[in-house]
């Protein structure tokens, strides 16, 4: 009898997991009219909008509402090594009651899914009624005033000095600086972008406000390693 000839098969190989953010990527100059989709998503709460124009454009016009807009990488930022972002930015705001935000942060997806402002890990410029113009890191336990808002602004990880710092240079070439203890974090992270605007309650819980604003985001530059 003649054996049947044995045929090997070949498998499907296993899907690679998702790579982190990396440097040859950025730094990003925003070019064109249409957003990288397979780079960026986009989530609108309110009255908001996210444009590209060779840059991004964050704006909204609120009226006694609460709006964010979300500009963040599909890829992932490794939280557990050094990592540094920067970017140029530019906010304006007509606010009658609140604050308007530019806000550079790093998220989970759960957490830019729920719309609501970040409760840490992020660095925030804010205009307007409530507090003024502030440079603010959350944990740091305070704020840095600030005369102009557009300069260039940093978020920077140092693992071995468990330690997250927030910087904003303006366009004169002051700086202004905040720093707070951090430790590594497990887990799929992605940097966002926002602009927004709210008032918030002594117990830090988010309300309407009224005004309008734009954050305008450029050259943003992202390091991990």
């Amino acid at each position: 009898t003649v054996s049947a000839p044995v045929v090997k098969t070949m498998q499907e190989p296993e899907p690679l997991p998702q790579k982190p953010v990396i440097a040859p990527d950025y730094p990003d100059a925003f070019d064109g009219q249409i957003l990288n989709t397979a780079k960026y998503s986009a989530l609108i709460k309110g009255s908001g909008s996210i444009i590209q124009d060779n840059k991004i454009i964050a704006s909204g016009n609120a009226k006694d509402e609460i709006i964010w807009n979300i500009l963040h990488t599909n890829q992932n930022i490794d939280f557990t090594k050094d990592f540094t972002v920067s970017v140029d930015v530019n906010l304006t705001e007509a606010v009658e009651r609140g604050d308007a935000m530019a806000i550079v942060a790093v998220e989970k997806i759960d957490e830019i899914q729920s719309l609501k402002m970040p409760d840490y890990r992020f660095c925030e410029i804010s205009a307007g009624s409530s507090h003024g113009t502030m440079l603010r890191l959350p944990l740091s336990g305070h704020g840095s005033q600030l005369f102009l808002t557009v300069g260039k602004l940093k978020l920077t990880f140092n693992v071995l000095k468990e330690n997250l710092e927030c910087s904003f240079e303006d366009e004169k070439g002051y700086v202004r600086s905040i720093s707070e203890n951090q430790k590594i974090q497990f887990g799929q992270y992605h940097l966002t972008l926002r602009g927004g605007i709210h008032s918030i309650t002594g117990g830090g819980t988010e309300k309407p406000a009224d005004g309008s604003f734009t954050v305008i985001y450029d050259n943003l530059d992202i390091v991990n390693k």
